[in-house]
Formats: structure tokens, C-alpha cells, sequence
């Protein structure tokens, strides 16, 4: 039997393997305000740093927004395409207690902690409906919702207060994942020691408020990568 030379070019193509397609990356997904961000750093903030971290190619898709609070958080996650989401990171909160500050008093930083905690679970269980509840969700703490480090110039009393919030915010974050099956991921420990007596200078900004490279590495290494372990830090 005789083929034609196009006949034989049809069963060699018909034979031969598909081309090889490297898969898609992984997205992480990060929501929040400007320390996801990298305000002030110069560097590649922890979002990055943490998709480096997965196994196989991964990228980051970084939302975060200098100034954005838990209510931009919940408006920007209901309007968010998460079709291609393996995990999300969230880290809102201190500037809906940094706008109150100095003044707000411990009644008004409660008030604000629970605004805060609504608006995050809201946003979580938001995320849950559009991608399933499988899909790992971690919440980042803070180490101060204001300034820190020698950069921090506060008057009488104001660094108690800077306390106060900072620990109803993570409160507030902490409720708000155990809530609605996330992670809490804390960061004081971090930067200020199990005691709360460590100086953060180092892992902070020129201007106290943002991490500089090391602090994001840092919060970068403290968040679980699904399915590899705990997380290092």
C-alpha cells in the first residue's frame, strides 16, 4: 500500500506527543492594607516571599492597599475573581484602630475591635462561598497597629494605649478566624517577644510603622504552607 506524502506527515502528527504545557502557578492570593503591600520597604513584601516558599511554580496576586481598612477589605473581597486561588493571606485592621489614635479611649478601641472582627469573618466566609470551604485561609496578626521602634514618639500614656489596640485588634483578628475555620497567624511574638519586651527596631522601617526586608521575611516564614509542615520562624 501507498501513502502520499501528506498522508505520512498525518500519521506522524496523529502519533507524535501533545506539546509539552507547564502547569499553570499556584496564586496567593493577599488581601489588606499597606504592610501586604511593601509601603515603605523597598523590597519584596511577605506575600511574595510566602508564594516563593510553595512547592512547584507559584505566584502572587497582592492586593494590598495603603490605608485600606477591614470595611475596604469586605468590599474588595466580594468583588474579587478567586477562580484560580489556592490560598488566601488577609492583614487588615490597624488602620481601623491607627484613625483613632491617640484619644479613642478602651471603650472606643472595643468598639472598633468588634467592627473589625464582623468585617473579617464576614470577608472569610465571603471567600469560603466563592472558592469552598477547603480553601486555607490565614489571617495575620500585628505587632503594633501604630508606630514602633525608635521611630515611635509618643506622649504620656499613649504607649499603653498603642497596647491596648494593637491587642484588641489581634483579638479581633484571632475571633474572627476561629470563627470561620481560617488560620490566625500572630506576629507580636515576632517582633516583640513572648513578653512583649523585645525592641522590633530592626525588623522595622525607617518610619516604625511598616517592616523593612528582614520583618517581612519574617512574617513570610511564620505562615503554614499547606501541606509541607509546620512553618518555620
Amino acid at each position: 500500500m501507498k501513502y502520499g506524502v501528506c498522508a505520512v506527515l498525518s500519521l506522524l502528527t496523529a502519533c507524535a506527543p501533545p506539546p509539552y504545557a507547564a502547569p499553570a502557578p499556584a496564586v496567593v492570593v493577599a488581601f489588606g492594607d499597606s504592610v501586604p503591600a511593601g509601603n515603605a520597604c523597598d523590597c519584596v513584601p511577605f506575600p511574595e516571599l510566602y508564594a516563593q516558599r510553595r512547592p512547584g511554580p507559584a505566584r502572587a496576586l497582592n492586593l494590598g492597599m495603603d490605608g485600606y481598612t477591614s470595611a475596604d477589605l469586605l468590599d474588595e473581597v466580594r468583588e474579587a475573581d478567586l477562580g484560580d486561588a489556592v490560598t488566601v493571606l488577609i492583614m487588615v485592621g490597624a488602620n481601623d484602630a491607627a484613625d483613632a489614635f491617640p484619644g479613642a479611649g478602651a471603650a472606643g478601641y472595643a468598639r472598633i475591635a468588634a467592627r473589625t472582627e464582623a468585617n473579617v469573618a464576614e470577608a472569610v466566609r465571603a471567600i469560603h462561598a466563592a472558592t469552598g470551604d477547603g480553601l486555607p485561609v490565614f489571617v495575620i496578626g500585628y505587632w503594633n497597629v501604630v508606630q514602633d521602634g525608635d521611630a515611635a514618639a509618643y506622649g504620656p500614656g499613649e504607649d499603653e494605649e498603642a497596647a491596648v489596640a494593637t491587642e484588641d485588634v489581634n483579638r479581633a483578628l484571632a475571633e474572627a478566624a476561629a470563627q470561620t475555620g481560617a488560620t490566625f497567624v500572630p506576629t507580636y511574638p515576632l517582633f516583640k517577644g513572648v513578653d512583649g519586651r523585645a525592641d522590633p527596631t530592626g525588623l522595622l522601617a525607617e518610619d516604625g510603622d511598616h517592616p523593612n526586608e528582614a520583618g517581612h521575611q519574617v512574617i513570610a516564614a511564620a505562615i503554614p504552607v499547606p501541606g509541607t509542615g509546620p512553618a518555620q520562624g
